[in-house]
C-alpha cells in the first residue's frame, strides 16, 4: 500500500525542499517507486530535479556547483533575495521574508550597508517605509493576514490591527465572521489606541464598535421620527401603523401638488 507524506509550512527557508528531496531519494534507493509533487510557488524542488535531469542528459556524473560556507544571517539574506525576485509573490510571503531578514539582522547584530531589510527592499523597488509596513503585517494572525492578502482588508488597516495582541486579533476575526462587517480605517485606529492604552478589548466591545458605526452609516440613508415629536398631531389612541399610513398619504398628496401653496 502506498504512503502519502506531506511537508507543509508557510514559512520560507525551513528546509521543506531539502527534506522532501532527501526523503524521496532515500526511499527510491530502497527500491520503492516515488512520486514527488511540488506545490510550492517557488518550485525549488522542481528546479532541483530538472537540474539533475539536465546533468544526466549532458552526460555529467557530477553537477558543477559553487559551495560557499554561510552563517545563519548570510543564508537568510540570500533566501530573502531569491524569494523577492520570483515572478509572483504575495503580500503574505513578502511580509514574512522581510520579517525573517529583519529578525536575523537583530539576532546577529549585523548590517549590510545600514538597514538590511530596507537595503534588500530598495533592490526590489520597495521603499524603507513600505518594507516596514510589510514587517508589521507579519505580526497579524494567519486569518487576518489572509484577509489582507486577499484584498478584503486594506494594508493600512492590517498595519493598525497588527499592534493588537494575538488573542484580541482572534476575537476580532470571530466577530468579523459572525457579523460580516470589516473594520474601517477609523475603527482599526481606535482598536490600536485601546490596546496601547492597556484597556481590555472584549468581544462585546469589538462588536459594539463594528455595529455602532454600521448603524450610524445606515441612519444617514434613512429618515425617522420619534413618536413623542409627532404625537400631538394625532388622536391620543392612534397607533404607530396608523401614524405611518397618514404620513405616507400626506406625502403622496404633496408629491401630486395638492398641497402647493400650503407648504412652502
Amino acid at each position: 500500500m502506498g504512503r502519502i507524506i506531506a511537508c507543509v509550512n508557510e514559512k520560507c527557508g525551513v528546509a521543506k525542499t531539502t527534506t522532501i528531496k532527501n526523503l524521496s531519494v532515500g526511499v527510491a534507493m530502497k527500491g520503492f517507486k516515488v512520486l514527488a509533487i511540488d506545490l510550492d510557488p517557488s518550485a525549488n524542488l522542481t528546479k532541483c530535479m530538472r537540474l539533475a535531469a539536465a546533468g544526466r542528459a549532458a552526460g555529467l556524473d557530477k553537477i558543477p556547483a559553487v559551495i560557499r560556507p554561510m552563517d545563519d544571517y548570510e543564508s537568510t539574506v540570500l533566501m530573502v533575495y531569491s524569494n523577492l525576485y520570483r515572478p509572483a509573490i504575495s503580500i503574505k510571503e513578502k511580509a514574512r521574508v522581510y520579517r525573517m531578514c529583519h529578525d536575523a539582522e537583530k539576532h546577529q547584530g549585523r548590517h549590510i550597508g545600514g538597514d538590511t531589510a530596507a537595503s534588500i527592499g530598495a533592490s526590489a523597488s520597495d521603499s524603507r517605509r513600505k518594507v516596514y509596513r510589510y514587517i508589521r503585517l507579519s505580526y497579524l494572525t494567519d486569518r487576518l493576514l489572509d484577509m489582507v492578502d486577499g484584498k478584503k482588508l486594506a494594508v493600512n488597516i492590517g498595519v493598525e490591527l497588527s499592534y493588537l495582541q494575538k488573542e484580541v486579533q482572534q476575537i476580532l476575526c470571530s466577530a468579523i465572521e459572525e457579523y460580516g462587517i470589516l473594520p474601517s480605517p477609523e475603527q482599526s485606529v481606535v482598536l490600536r489606541k485601546l490596546s496601547e492604552d492597556g484597556e481590555g478589548i472584549s468581544k462585546e466591545k469589538i462588536i459594539a464598535l463594528l455595529l455602532g458605526d454600521a448603524k450610524k452609516k445606515e441612519s444617514k440613508n434613512s429618515v425617522s421620527f420619534k413618536k413623542k415629536d409627532i404625537q400631538d398631531f394625532f388622536e391620543p389612541d392612534t397607533d404607530i401603523e396608523r401614524m405611518s399610513e397618514i404620513i405616507m398619504r400626506l406625502l403622496a398628496k404633496y408629491k401630486e401638488g395638492v398641497l402647493d401653496g400650503f407648504i412652502d
